[in-house]
């Protein structure tokens, strides 16, 4: 449900700019994805009843992954955000 909802707002973005939407889009899946595997790493060493250690360091790898990947695709939302702004449509042309 969540891919399709990423695959909508992908398509309609793409109506904006295409090469900034779609790095960013594919950008996002990629994080989640891995993000979910990350969980469920730490899901089977809970179940496989792993030295809490072990499941507490996984938590905050997660943790760090989720951070660096956030702040990662705030700049890539950024960079979407300005290369689609009206400016360049707007501004005078230099000869």
């Amino acid at each position: 449900m969540l891919k399709y909802w990423l695959e909508v707002a992908n398509t309609r973005a793409k109506n904006l700019e295409k090469n900034t939407a779609d790095a960013f889009f594919s950008s996002l899946n990629h994080r989640i994805s891995d993000g979910i595997w990350l969980w469920a790493i730490i899901l089977s060493a809970q179940f496989l009843k792993l030295p809490a250690t072990v499941s507490e360091y996984l938590y905050i790898a997660l943790q760090i992954y989720l951070i660096i990947a956030v702040k990662l695709l705030i700049l890539k939302a950024v960079a979407a955000i300005v290369s689609s702004s009206p400016r360049k449509r707007y501004s005078p042309v230099h000869p």
